[in-house]
């Protein structure tokens, strides 16, 4: 192979490579999202539960308390305890959540 055509080869394995590592880098996802990381429901005790969201602190006064459902009712602060980087609500319920209960986050998107 000439010389030539030696480094037209290289230059386009190169290019060829470079193309490559731009279509499989990594990109950001584009979607709309409040910045919540993570909602945790936790059954502290029987019928006591504790709903903790991880949020940044500049989107904690979007994330308004949870619409329990009519066999439950807040035990904390009914606007939540807000720390450093989460909101947490703490409720009870009678009988227990099951299954069947539709626990609603009204957190807007």
């Amino acid at each position: 192979m000439s010389r030539c055509g030696l480094l037209l080869a290289t230059l386009f394995l190169t290019l060829v490579a470079l193309v490559a590592l731009v279509a499989l880098a990594p990109h950001d996802a584009e979607a709309h999202s409040l910045g919540v990381d993570r909602a945790q429901l936790t059954e502290v005790t029987p019928g006591s539960y504790r709903l903790v969201s991880k949020v940044p602190r500049r989107l904690a006064p979007a994330i308004r308390p949870p619409e329990l459902p009519a066999t439950c009712a807040p035990t904390g602060k009914p606007a939540g305890e807000r720390g450093s980087y989460s909101v947490t609500f703490t409720f009870t319920c009678d009988p227990a959540l099951s299954a069947a209960d539709r626990l609603v986050l009204p957190w807007q998107r």
